[in-house]
């Protein structure tokens, strides 16, 4: 008589926000788990997740799903890493790792950012921040995201973050891109000689090297990689996934702080 398709649909929804693309799907305290793993191999992880708390719960029925915990997210922002806008004490971190040179990205940061940076970051529930990373299969990508860090010196990382996107076709397909990065920067009122300069320095490339070691270490093996409050989301992910993870987290934040 259709009284549970409600639910059925949101379970489904939040399935597929979460990033299940097959059944069956776990997440074991935060760690998600796909596939019929064997029997040895759950035991391994209850064992982990058991020996990192001293006074595991006795109930055997696991919580509802987890965003994950804050490890990965504390460690990015006490770095110091990427580029955040948005208000500092959101209830919701969202740190995103995303190549200059990968067309999923360009369509994510073209079509869906721009909608959840006006509905989520613009209204105080969300703080974005960016991680400048490298696949490395890219064209240029690993100069892209250096000029992006030596634009964020002069405090204009998100003019260039969008540029580079909007115009990714005409910096990947030359073999000198500098000039064309200069042309970026000087349009986006940039102090170009100091641009420059810095594209030939040290600072920015090792910068970038640091951020693509942190995102390998934190699991990032594919663009765009998210972490939202510490919970890992992979891939591009349409805009009404993304907002049914962000509204899911909100309704929790909420709710704990009832």
């Amino acid at each position: 008589n259709g009284e549970r398709a409600g639910q059925v649909e949101l379970d489904i929804r939040l399935g597929k926000a979460l990033g299940t693309e097959g059944t069956p799907a776990f997440i074991l305290e935060g760690v998600p788990i796909s596939g019929l793993i064997p029997i040895e191999g759950f035991r391994e992880v209850v064992q982990q997740l058991l020996a990192e708390d001293d006074t595991p719960s006795k109930d055997w029925l696991p919580p509802p799903p987890s965003f994950g915990g804050p490890s990965v997210q504390a460690q990015i922002l006490s770095m110091g890493m990427g580029h955040g806008v948005g208000a500092a004490d959101a209830p919701i971190q969202v740190i995103e790792f995303s190549d200059f040179g990968c067309g999923y990205c360009r369509v994510f940061q073209e079509t869906t950012r721009p909608v959840l940076d006006e509905e989520y970051v613009a209204t105080g529930k969300v703080r974005w921040t960016y991680v400048p990373f490298v696949l490395g299969m890219f064209p240029n990508g690993d100069v892209a995201a250096v000029a992006s860090e030596c634009a964020a010196e002069q405090n204009l990382f998100d003019p260039m973050r969008r540029r580079l996107y909007q115009d990714q076709q005409g910096w990947k397909n030359t073999q000198d891109p500098g000039p064309f990065f200069t042309r970026i920067a000087e349009e986006e009122g940039l102090d170009t000689e100091r641009f420059s300069q810095c594209l030939d320095q040290e600072a920015a490339p090792s910068r970038i090297l640091e951020n693509t070691r942190v995102g390998q270490s934190a699991g990032i093996r594919g663009t765009p990689g998210f972490f939202i409050n510490g919970f890992p989301v992979r891939g591009a992910k349409p805009l009404d996934d993304f907002r049914d993870m962000l509204d899911l987290r909100l309704s929790s934040v909420s709710s704990e702080g009832n």
